[in-house]
């Protein structure tokens, strides 16, 4: 092999055992090493037994993620945490990587090549349900799912609403708001704004208890909301947040027209989402596309694709406020 050939080869194998690493994190955070080395310097023998692990099977795991830099051998056998070990807290990206890496997670991306064949949803043929269904069968990942879309939402979306200018707006509803992690930062940074979380019973709930530990109970609501039936009115700006992507183009036809039907004619919809950038550029967008085909059935698409979508569901891109992470936002209005 010429030296390209071989530095293709190796980038390749890297990519082809990854899960080495992903499952190896994956252990770390169920386990809650990086939280219990936040504290201090530990050795293998203390970690094992406040992890009830076997000390020489938990030192090749910890062995294995400090030549990732995800943790520090800084002497035989005693880890202690560092910037990347920090990043696996509590909080921070442990709740991504107990997602992406779970038991449920794998069954479905073990069904792509049924979904490849027949165009079928993976998750739906290994759990025989849509996620939502099964969410809700299962509040113990359901909350796992909420903090890990919560810390994307800080991470991803919070650096694009800080680029667009909300000093013409006065009443603000975040559609499938969630538990209120985006609507609650934007109405922090924008003190004259109100707001309303309009979502499921069950994650409004969650939502009004956010909205009051953050004081913000006199400038914010929550409302039950199925986005499939009905938008509720008032608003001089509506927020449809990282909600496209988990629908076909049908579904988002359908949250689409329910908002040209109950917003007012000079309501803004403002649509946050990641685009899809031309030919082989790297984005995590088009990796994103895939867990959303395994997933949920959605998709990640184009600057094009949300045009054309936006049009058939009645509305047109007045701008595009990109940021510096590859969330952007699509300002819409009504085409009368």
């Amino acid at each position: 092999m010429n030296p390209d050939q071989i530095t293709s080869y190796q980038q390749l194998m890297v990519m082809i055992t990854s899960k080495w690493i992903s499952k190896s994190i994956y252990a770390a955070a169920k386990l809650g090493i990086a939280d219990i080395l936040s504290e201090k310097s530990a050795n293998i023998d203390e970690i094992a037994e406040l992890t009830g692990t076997q000390p020489a099977q938990l030192y090749r795991l910890l062995r294995a993620l400090s030549s990732m830099g995800v943790f520090n051998e800084e002497s035989p056998a005693v880890f202690s945490i560092n910037t990347k070990g920090e990043c696996l807290k509590t909080g921070n990206l442990r709740a991504a990587a107990l997602l992406f890496n779970s038991e449920w997670s794998d069954q479905s991306w073990g069904k792509l090549m049924q979904t490849l064949k027949t165009g079928k949803t993976s998750f739906e043929l290994a759990h025989n349900q849509d996620l939502n269904s099964w969410l809700k069968d299962h509040p113990e990942y359901c909350d796992i799912f909420n903090q890990a879309n919560s810390f994307k939402v800080k991470t991803s979306f919070f650096p694009a609403i800080r680029n667009y200018d909300f000093s013409d707006c006065r009443k603000i509803t975040d559609i499938g708001g969630g538990v209120g992690t985006l609507l609650i930062e934007i109405l922090l940074l924008n003190p004259h704004l109100r707001g309303i979380v309009a979502d499921k019973p069950g994650v409004v709930e969650i939502a009004r208890q956010k909205i009051k530990s953050h004081h913000l109970t006199g400038r914010c609501k929550t409302i039950k909301c199925d986005f499939f039936r009905q938008i509720p009115g008032g608003s001089d700006v509506y927020l449809l947040a990282n909600i496209l992507h988990d629908w076909p183009d049908e579904k988002c036809l359908n949250i689409l027209k329910n908002c040209y039907r109950d917003l007012n004619s000079r309501a803004k919809l403002l649509v946050l989402e990641f685009i899809i950038p031309p030919g082989n550029k790297p984005s995590v967008s088009k990796l994103l596309d895939l867990e959303m085909m395994v997933t949920t059935g959605g998709k990640e698409r184009t600057a094009l694709e949300y045009r054309q979508l936006f049009q058939e569901g009645g509305f047109k891109v007045l701008k595009i406020v990109n940021s510096p992470t590859e969330v952007s936002i699509m300002e819409l209005i009504k085409e009368i």
